[in-house]
């Protein structure tokens, strides 16, 4: 595949880069890929698998999982306080103590929670927000205690709670009512796990983070030395979690990163060409259209040649000549959340689609549009509905490939 992607016009791919990856987007200037902007400062996972600042307007390329991708997010703002020292927090039967464990970002940072009485009863930490509709998210690591849980009032019952395994790194509990809570937990290395919770209606602005014997929120201690692991807590008033936001006396906001147009007409042909893409969604939740468009700077919804992810997880392809529609197809069978590769071939009367190496669409009755000058990651020339994902690859060719060169380069 590389040999094909060689012969791409235009190539957006940070692995090309080696370890100098954030070089692989020079914001701003002629040298780059992309017109790249992010006013403020944001967060990745590095190659060697810590969390840790990147300026304002250098992309994030994120090892999240071990291979490097371009984190592109929209705009959040961490509206919990003091994220990392909980020393604003209220403290309802529990010990905060500081510890020399390495914390997510290579720091010794990390805090031990642990019960300050023998009391059977809820040991946590906890902080007032508001009723928004939200996601509460903490990291944590096990200690000699195995879960934690977080704690909120629905708007349709009681006190209810979600409980994760820091040994087995699954959600083992959620006894909210259905609709109302969405779990999520992912391995961040040496033994971290993120504890996300989606809360869809609530009508209590307290959210807690606490120990657990793994089947509600009651906790009998033995002693009160015994805990886990936590650092770096985040509440966002968006149905997913984004890149960690650290804060101190106040809340903080990052602004969207916003990849928006490269490529000239000397790059892209109008006659016949490939869009190609390997990229995954940020989640199964977001309310948005996220697409990469071969297009008309002068107006690119209208005229395009498109690929991405619409607002019910379904993948759309699509080619719009003079804002009328000359082929889509849409794509509900492939998970979003992984990494696929994709690509739509157009060329007069031949246009197809392939999905991770097999073609599943092809239409001979379509119009190209005739004045393809620009690739843009995002709805409207104006950046509009900017892409959200993460992205390992995007590619322009100039010519129509083969089924079987297509084949190879979604495989």
């Amino acid at each position: 595949m590389s040999n094909l992607l060689d012969r791409a016009s235009i190539l957006l791919t940070p692995t090309a880069y080696g370890d100098n990856e954030l070089n692989c987007i020079k914001p701003n200037t002629s040298e780059g890929d992309f017109d790249f902007t992010r006013v403020t400062t944001a967060t990745r996972v590095n190659s060697e698998g810590y969390i840790e600042s990147v300026a304002a307007n250098l992309p994030r390329i994120d090892y999240l999982g071990g291979t490097g991708h371009i984190l592109l997010e929209p705009q959040s703002t961490n509206k919990l306080t003091e994220s990392e020292t909980f020393s604003t927090w209220e403290n309802i039967y529990v010990l905060l103590t500081s510890t020399n464990i390495v914390a997510p970002d290579g720091s010794n940072s990390a805090i031990k929670m642990s019960s300050s009485n023998l009391a059977p009863r809820e040991h946590k930490i906890a902080i007032d927000t508001d009723t928004n509709n939200a996601t509460d998210t903490i990291f944590a690591k096990m200690g000699e205690v195995r879960f934690i849980y977080n704690r909120r009032k629905s708007s349709t019952g009681s006190w209810q709670f979600v409980i994760f395994d820091l040994q087995e790194g699954v959600v083992v509990a959620n006894n909210y009512p259905s609709g109302a809570a969405y779990p999520k937990i992912t391995y961040y290395g040496n033994g971290w796990y993120r504890c996300e919770v989606y809360y869809n209606g609530l009508n209590n602005a307290q959210t807690g983070w606490g120990l657990s014997e793994g089947n509600n929120q009651a906790f009998t201690p033995t002693n009160t030395t015994d805990g886990l692991y936590i650092w770096g807590a985040q509440q966002e008033d968006l149905s997913f979690a984004t890149s960690y936001i650290p804060t101190t006396s106040s809340t903080v906001t990052r602004s969207a990163d916003v990849a928006i147009n490269s490529g000239s007409s000397d790059l892209i042909s109008s006659t016949e060409g490939v869009l190609y893409a390997e990229f995954s969604d940020l989640s199964n939740n977001v309310d948005t259209l996220r697409f990469i468009n071969i297009g008309d700077i002068s107006n690119v919804f209208h005229n395009r040649i498109s690929l991405g992810f619409m607002n019910d997880n379904r993948i759309l392809f699509e080619v719009k000549n003079n804002n009328n529609t000359e082929m889509v197809y849409f794509d509900n069978t492939t998970n979003v959340l992984q990494f696929n590769k994709m690509c739509i071939k157009y060329k007069n009367n031949d246009c197809s689609v392939f999905i991770n190496g097999v073609k599943v669409h092809e239409d001979t009755n379509v119009t190209i549009p005739s004045n393809l000058n620009t690739l843009i990651m995002a709805a409207y020339t104006n950046g509009t509905l900017a892409l959200q994902g993460k992205v390992k690859s995007v590619a322009v060719f100039k010519e129509a490939l083969t089924d079987e060169e297509l084949t190879c380069l979604t495989t």
